[in-house]
């Protein structure tokens, strides 16, 4: 009884062993290619890479290739003799420049890359069961494997020919689903219902596997001599000598992947599964996006990896998983509380390590994360308040403050807070309940920042404050505060940035400031110095340098290649980066380069979005960022980044925005007719990990002076290009920014029309000549000819010109001589007619003197004036021209009818002339003009003063109103009376004439004076 119990023992141990189940699940962050990317159908059967890095994926409608950012499909269409003939694919291999699809009802197709071209190839002619194909494998560099419906064929890719074999008869169809090497040229097959065969393929032998029989093998592989099989019930190990060492009990096995040295993938029809080759463990992968969808039954069909680290898997129903090795760089912490087990996220907004605890700001309270136990703790004190800062002080101590929680002490003894909390009855109380930032100022001194009260200076041994005022004003939502290496406090407030040294303020920066003292913008939340002793500020709009001792300033915003400017959070890293959590990810400045490296969600951040102030660096140099979900905890020098560099491709030229389907992708050298020359060049980069984080450069020799500038755009467009010969380069990053070595290149030539070849030059050119050479000859023997019949006609014209010109020096002299006598005759009139105005004038004169009544001599004498004017006017005009400068003629007219009136010790007035200065000549009758001036001084020197007085004044104006000439006569006299008015009225009427006569208009006001305005049109 004993014994029996023993054994039964033993034999549980033993199923134990080799029946192991898996352990619990683990997660792998993937990404999902689907429809959206433009893959037809989701049952991804077949994946293949091929030559260049593109990847293949066969589905139940269709072939798709995919570069990266979508995928482009192949059916078939019944219209297209070069289409795929069958769109349901089972199997996919790829050889250099081919791809073979193994068809459902067209057996084995090939695609010949470089000629786009589909092909069949035939098997035999009377192999009814050749249109069903399954899959095809690779055998040696010449020998190809094709599996067919109940056999499979070895074909020769050097003589192209095919050899069938048959497989054991079973009542069910049967097919190979795995191959795999053993040695000299053997083979194992694992075949859907004949179990593992052992192929010779030197001897053409076919023979059953000793283990495994009547089996569904779906999968094979082999590792350092131990054979992997997969069935339906899991997977076993087969040593060298044809034993089962293990078995290991998970859902059916469909494929195999040795990921790494000592890891092994499992696809399977329930999920992707891993094994550790040496712990002999296996677990389930649970599948998991940035979106976070999960994926944790999905069939796994295929598993293929290249040598940069990507990973991916055909899935039934699901598309195709991507997985990248370096795409997960952060891990998250993600803050969970027993007194909230239904908050999913909880935000953080500040940070504080001391020994194996996080102090943690929390929109909840205050939480403290022992890592050891890996327990988090609220706080009573301030719970639900949201903690904004938290600080220790001088000598160690930890205190802490938020919204509406004042001040926090914390007491290590009883493991609680100390709460400071506004009292209006009681002064010396903290002044707002909104801490939002704490400042150690020494062993017993905080200043203690609010959102609405300013800052609070708190004495912790008298535990009182007191108002704390920069220059006089008291300052509000000092939210962030940092010591440079200096000694210097530099405060971050919602109205710039604030320089002290102690109480004393030393600088303001801000928005309106210039030059040197200009911040990118005010609203501030982080600070911080770096190792060149440069001050960097995050503001809401970007980040702005002070240089070391404040001598210029820089800044840095979304258009620099900063994805998101609403900076919350500044730390710098031993390379003198700058890490810094945004709105959209973190980015990373590197000073040297002035460039941006840029993480998000997909990297493996909490969230893209980051809070305020929830960034910190504890004494291990380890960063903390928090953000909406959880808590981003590492250290720069361990991130991962991708080192490999992609390789780029033009692969679509479209002329006039259609392709021209010339597989470009083979081509090196493409030519284009004259008229051809808008093309739109396609390019893109094999980096599958994070695609949107690429950016390009490219140029167009021969078009291009220099490289274009950086852009994310996979393509790019150019008009009118002129003939010539062209080369097109082209480059691209990977998505961490490092550019590749590798850059694609084509040649464009642009064929000119065949006006413009150089053949065509060259004939045009000697025909030029000819013609130049011929019109030489006949012109020069045309003057030669023309020459003799000019010499005669110059001979008798010179002779005529002689009679000619002794005429005209006749015609001249007599012109010369009537020209001197008419010269003469108009100064003899002139004389004339001054002698008779002065005639006419003395008779005036004489007869004025000759009467008694004052009445007829001062009419007299006013005639007489009037005659002298007209001789004053043709005086002045006598050497003029048509045309006059009036302002001139005005002064010299005044003085002259002044000097008539009386001399100067007589006139009562003083004149003042305001007369435009540069004008242009007139041409108006300049005698009216004269008449009229000769009136109004008259009347002023008669009637406007009754005496002389320093204040007597007389203003003539003269000024140019656009098209009119604007003439003013004003005096400050004793005006009009009705008497003074009766007397004048000849003479106003005489020069109202005159201005009608001039088409002009005349305004006259007695009011202090009287004032003459006539406006004369030109």
């Amino acid at each position: 009884m004993v014994k029996k119990l023993l054994f039964l023992f033993l034999f549980t141990q033993i199923l134990c062993v080799s029946a192991q189940e898996p352990e619990e699940s683990d997660t792998l962050y993937i990404n999902y290619l689907g429809q959206e990317k433009g893959l037809l159908q989701l049952n991804s059967k077949a994946i293949v890479i091929d030559s260049l890095g593109f990847l293949w994926v066969g589905t139940e409608d269709g072939l798709h290739k995919f570069d990266g950012y979508g995928f482009s499909p192949h059916v078939h269409d019944p219209n297209d003799d070069n289409s795929i003939k069958d769109d349901h694919i089972r199997g996919l291999l790829a050889l250099k420049d081919t791809i073979f699809i193994a068809s459902n009802s067209e057996g084995i197709l090939g695609y010949q890359l470089s000629q786009e071209k589909y092909f069949s190839i035939p098997i035999s002619k009377h192999l009814l069961d050749e249109k069903i194909a399954y899959n095809a494998f690779l055998l040696d560099k010449s020998k190809v494997l094709f599996s067919l419906k109940n056999n499979f064929v070895i074909y020769d890719l050097v003589s192209r020919k095919a050899q069938v074999y048959q497989l054991p008869k079973k009542n069910k169809e049967t097919f190979i689903q795995s191959v795999v090497r053993l040695e000299n040229e053997k083979y194992l097959l694992g075949t859907s219902e004949s179990g593992l065969l052992q192929f010779n393929l030197q001897e053409k032998n076919l023979e059953v596997f000793p283990l495994f029989q009547d089996t569904n093998v779906k999968s094979l592989l082999q590792i350092e001599n131990r054979l992997f099989v997969g069935t339906k019930d899991g997977f076993s190990i087969v040593s060298p000598e044809n034993k089962i060492e293990k078995e290991v009990s998970i859902p059916e096995v469909k494929c195999f992947y040795h990921f790494s040295e000592n890891e092994l993938l499992i696809g399977t029809e329930t999920g992707l599964y891993t094994y550790h080759l040496t712990s002999e463990k296996a677990k389930k992968l649970i599948l998991k996006t940035d979106t976070k969808k999960i994926y944790g039954n999905v069939g796994i069909n295929d598993i293929i990896g290249d040598d940069k680290g990507n990973l991916w898997m055909g899935t039934e129903g699901e598309g195709v998983i991507y997985y990248n090795q370096y795409q997960k760089k952060f891990n998250t912490l993600k803050i969970r509380l027993k007194e909230y087990p239904n908050h999913e996220n909880i935000s953080p907004f500040q940070f504080l390590a001391q020994d194996d605890d996080l102090w943690i700001g929390t929109e909840l309270g205050m939480v403290k994360y022992t890592e050891a136990t890996q327990e988090f703790k609220l706080y009573e004190q301030a719970k639900k308040n949201l903690i904004y800062t938290i600080r220790k002080d001088k000598e160690g101590r930890i205190w802490a403050g938020g919204f509406d929680a004042g001040l926090l002490k914390y007491n290590p003894e009883t493991d609680s807070f100390q709460q400071y909390l506004h009292d209006k009855n009681n002064r010396k109380s903290i002044s707002n309940n909104d801490v939002i930032e704490i400042i150690p100022i020494d062993s017993q001194t905080l200043w203690v920042c609010t959102w609405t009260g300013g800052i609070n200076e708190f004495n912790m041994e008298t535990e009182a404050f007191k108002p704390l005022l920069i220059k006089g004003q008291v300052l509000n939502r000092a939210r962030i505060a940092y010591q440079d290496s200096q000694g210097f406090y530099w405060l971050g407030t919602d109205e710039g940035l604030f320089k002290l040294k102690g109480k004393k303020l030393m600088a303001i920066f801000s928005k309106e400031q210039e030059g040197d003292k200009r911040l990118i913008n005010d609203r501030i939340f982080a600070i911080t110095e770096d190792n060149n002793q440069n001050i960097w500020v995050g503001t809401a709009a970007g980040i702005s340098m002070i240089q070391k001792g404040e001598k210029s300033m820089a800044h840095y915003g979304k258009q620099k290649g900063l994805p998101n400017d609403f900076i919350y959070s500044l730390m710098v890293d031993d390379e003198n980066q700058l890490w810094m959590g945004t709105n959209y990810g973190v980015s990373v400045f590197n000073q040297e380069t002035k460039s941006f490296r840029n993480f998000t969600e997909k990297d493996g951040l909490q969230n893209n979005e980051f809070n305020g102030k929830a960034g910190y660096e504890d004494e291990n140099g380890n960063f903390y960022l928090g953000g909406m979900r959880g808590i981003n905890i590492f250290n720069p020098k361990d991130i991962e980044e991708n080192p490999y560099l992609p390789d780029v491709y033009i692969h679509q030229i479209d002329l006039f925005n259609q392709p021209i389907k010339a597989n470009e992708l083979y081509e090196d050298h493409l030519f284009f007719k004259s008229k051809e020359n808008v093309l739109t060049l396609n390019y893109t980069s094999l980096n599958f990990l994070n695609p949107e984080k690429i950016n390009y450069k490219y140029i167009l020799e021969g078009f291009d002076k220099d490289w274009r500038s950086v852009t994310q755009e996979k393509s790019t467009t150019y008009t009118n290009l002129p003939p010539g010969e062209y080369i097109f380069r082209v480059t691209s990053t990977n998505d961490v920014g490092k550019w590749s070595e590798n850059c694609d290149e084509l040649k464009i030539t642009i064929v000119p029309p065949w006006y413009q070849t150089t053949w065509f030059k060259i004939l045009g050119i000697v025909v030029i000549i000819l013609l130049l050479m011929l019109f030489y000859y006949t012109k020069t023997r045309k003057l030669k000819k023309d020459k003799l019949v000019l010499e005669d006609r110059v001979r008798e014209r010179t002779l005529s010109l002689k009679n000619s010109n002794s005429k005209l020096q006749i015609s001249y002299a007599d012109l010369e001589e009537k020209n001197n006598n008419i010269q003469f005759l108009m100064k003899e009139l002139d004389h004339r007619v001054k002698n008779n105005l002065q005639i006419v004038s003395s008779f005036l004169n004489i007869q004025a003197n000759s009467v008694t009544s004052d009445k007829a001599k001062e009419i007299l004498f006013v005639a007489k004036n009037r005659i002298s004017s007209i001789s004053i006017i043709q005086d002045l005009l006598s050497n003029e021209h048509e045309e006059f400068i009036l302002p001139d003629f005005i002064k010299k007219f005044t003085e002259k009818i002044l000097t008539l009136l009386g001399n100067e010790s007589e006139r009562k007035f003083m004149v003042i002339y305001e007369l435009e200065e540069n004008t242009p000549a007139v041409s108006i009758n300049s005698v009216l003009i004269g008449l009229i001036l000769n009136e109004l001084i008259t009347n002023v020197y008669k009637y406007a003063f009754p005496s002389y007085e320093d204040k007597n004044k007389v203003i003539i104006d003269c000024q140019f109103k656009g098209a009119s000439i604007q003439l003013k006569v004003k005096d400050n006299g004793k005006g009009f009376s009705t008497k003074d008015k009766s007397s004048s009225s000849l003479g106003l009427e005489i020069v109202g004439e005159m201005v009608d006569q001039l088409n002009g208009s005349i305004d006259i006001k007695s009011s202090n004076g009287v004032q003459i305005l006539i406006l004369i049109p030109i």
